[in-house]
C-alpha cells in the first residue's frame, strides 16, 4: 500500500490550479483572463499585450479563492496594473461558465493606470469578506443507506476466503463505492455502484474513488488481532482525508460486524480545508490510533475520537450505527466544490 501520509504531504504543499486562459471578442471588445493564480500578473500581461489589442479593450481578470495567500499576492498586482471594480461570479464576463466563485477585478481599458495606496486592494479584500459573510463556507446534507446497500455491506465481514500466491485461502477487505440513487423526503439515499469493487489484502484494501466509499473488517482480522470490535483505524482516516484532497469524498464507511462508522470531516474543517498542513497526516497516525484500547466501548471510542482537535478545533467526526438501525439517517458536513455543494 502506498505511503499514505506522504501523498497527504505532497498534496497539501503542491495543491495549484493550472487553468490559466486568455479569451478575446473583438465585437464586444472585452478580454478576460481566467484563473491567474498559478501565474504572476506580469506574465499574464504580457500574454495580453502580446495580442496588441485596441486601446479601449476592457480587460477583467478572474482569481481562484480557493486560496487566500495568492490572493494577498495577486491583488496589489493587479491594482497598481489599473484593474479595480471587484465582483464574485461564477459566470466570467463573456459568459464563460468558470465552475467556481471566483474574485473578477476590471481594467476599463489597455491604457489605464494603476491605483495608488493600500486602500484599493483593502477595496477588494472588504468585497470578498462581505461575500463569504453571506456564503456558508461548508455544506451539510442529510444521508441514508437503502435496505439493499445495507443488506449488501451486512455481509462484507463474512465474505468466502480466497487464495493467496502461496495458495493459502484467507478472507480480504474489500472495498466500493456508492452514490445517490434518489431521495427520501430531505434525505438522500445511497446505494451500491455494483461496477465498482476492490478486494484488498487480509488488513488492507485502497479508498475507491468516489464522493462515497466503504471498505470492510474481515471476520477473521477480529480472531487474529484478538478483537470483538473493529472500528477504524489511524491509517483508515489518513486514507479518507486523502480521498477527501484527492477525490472530493464526502464521506466514508467501515464495515465492521458490529455494524457501520461513518468517517467525515467535521463542521470546521468542512469548510476550512485550506487550514490542514503537511503535518496533518502525522497527527493522524498519533493521535487517531485506537486499536489497542478494544477493552473499552464503542460508545467510549466514538466519544473520545470525536473530541481529539487538530489546531484546536475537532478534525473528523464518527458516527456509529448498529446493523439493527442501519437504515436510519445521519447527517454529514462536507467541502463544497468549486464553490457548490454537489452530491452527485
Amino acid at each position: 500500500m502506498p505511503d499514505l501520509m506522504k501523498i497527504i504531504e505532497i498534496i497539501l504543499q503542491d495543491y495549484k490550479r493550472t487553468m490559466d486562459e486568455v479569451y478575446y471578442d473583438d465585437e464586444q471588445g472585452i478580454c478576460e483572463i481566467i484563473d491567474v493564480s498559478s501565474k504572476s500578473s506580469n506574465d499574464m500581461m504580457k500574454i495580453v499585450e502580446e495580442k496588441k489589442l485596441p486601446n479601449d479593450t476592457k480587460v477583467f481578470v478572474c482569481l481562484s479563492l480557493e486560496n487566500p495567500e495568492t490572493l494577498l499576492t495577486l491583488v496589489p498586482e493587479y491594482v497598481d496594473k489599473g484593474f479595480s471594480l471587484p465582483s464574485i461570479r461564477t459566470k466570467s464576463p463573456l459568459n464563460n461558465s468558470i465552475n467556481m466563485y471566483m474574485l473578477c477585478l476590471e481594467k476599463v481599458d489597455m491604457k489605464s493606470s494603476g491605483f495608488s495606496g493600500v486602500n484599493s486592494s483593502q477595496m477588494v479584500y472588504d468585497t470578498v469578506e462581505d461575500w463569504s459573510n453571506m456564503t456558508e463556507s461548508n455544506c451539510k446534507t442529510k444521508y441514508a443507506l437503502s435496505k439493499d446497500t445495507v443488506k449488501q455491506l451486512k455481509t462484507l465481514s463474512f465474505s468466502e476466503p480466497t487464495r493467496n500466491k502461496d495458495s493459502s485461502m484467507t478472507q480480504k477487505e474489500h472495498a466500493g463505492a456508492m452514490y445517490v440513487s434518489g431521495m427520501s423526503g430531505d434525505v438522500n439515499v445511497l446505494d451500491i455502484n455494483q461496477n465498482k469493487w476492490i478486494e484488498g489484502k487480509e488488513q488492507g484494501v485502497p479508498i475507491v474513488e468516489a464522493l462515497y466509499n466503504f471498505h470492510s473488517h474481515p471476520e477473521e482480522a477480529y480472531i487474529t488481532n484478538k478483537v470483538n470490535k473493529a472500528w477504524p483505524s489511524a491509517q483508515d482516516y489518513i486514507g479518507f482525508l486523502l480521498a477527501v484532497l484527492e477525490d472530493n469524498t464526502i464521506l466514508h464507511i467501515v464495515v465492521a460486524i458490529e455494524g457501520v462508522y461513518i468517517i467525515s470531516l467535521s463542521e470546521y474543517y468542512a469548510g476550512n480545508k485550506d487550514k490542514l498542513s503537511p503535518d496533518v497526516a502525522g497527527f493522524i497516525n498519533s493521535n487517531f490510533n485506537y486499536c489497542g484500547k478494544l477493552d473499552n466501548s464503542i460508545n467510549w471510542f466514538i466519544k473520545n475520537i470525536n473530541t481529539v482537535k487538530y489546531k484546536g478545533q475537532p478534525l473528523f467526526i464518527t458516527e456509529f450505527i448498529p446493523w439493527d438501525k442501519a437504515t436510519k439517517d445521519f447527517t454529514i458536513y462536507y467541502c463544497k466544490t468549486n464553490g457548490k455543494c454537489l452530491v452527485k
